[in-house]
């Protein structure tokens, strides 16, 4: 799964119901999930850096498959979100 999930695992200050709820369902969607851009903030907006866009992974898609050079790409400012990517490629000891 990839997005923005305008969610994720943290707190802030004055949290509003929708904010925690938002956070409790991020959680539970996420369970079992490996992410790309994990420990990278993925969104600049005055002065807050946030990780709210995901590349989920299964544990069961790296089973046949690799991810690498993840990324966000800070250079790039087309809105208060940065770009994220990774390459995905076979794992060449698996067979599909």
């Amino acid at each position: 799964m990839i997005g923005d999930f305008n969610a994720s695992n943290y707190t802030k200050g004055q949290e509003e119901d929708d904010f925690k709820v938002n956070r409790s369902n991020y959680i539970s969607l996420s369970k079992g999930y490996f992410d790309a851009v994990q420990g990278k903030y993925t969104r600049g907006f005055k002065n807050q850096k946030t990780q709210i866009d995901r590349i989920l992974i299964s544990q069961e898609f790296l089973k046949t498959f690799k991810v690498e050079n993840k990324k966000v790409d800070y250079d790039i400012r087309l809105s208060d979100h940065y770009p994220i990517m990774c390459e995905i490629h076979i794992n060449s000891d698996k067979s599909c």
